[in-house]
């Protein structure tokens, strides 16, 4: 999840040091403030493509092969 103060980490240095380890394939972001899920995906090309979820869509994650509702990972989530 997302928090106030390591959101801009979270997206920027955080991302650029996961974005090192060979085998990731995707890196989800949540907020609880929106609710919403940011996925970032690596393609074939190698280049990273972000994709956005709202709260009455379904989030993929086919280096798992699971598919979740976005409002299924906030369940027990209050916005501050």
């Amino acid at each position: 999840m997302l928090s106030p103060s390591t959101e801009r980490f979270d997206r920027g240095g955080r991302f650029a040091h996961y974005r090192r380890i060979e085998t990731l394939r995707e890196y989800l972001l949540l907020d609880p403030d929106r609710p919403a899920a940011e996925l970032f995906r690596l393609d074939a090309s190698g280049h990273w493509v972000l994709y956005t979820f709202g709260p009455d869509e379904e989030v993929e994650l086919t280096s798992l092969s699971l598919k979740l509702p976005v409002a299924d990972l906030f369940e027990d989530v209050e916005p501050e």
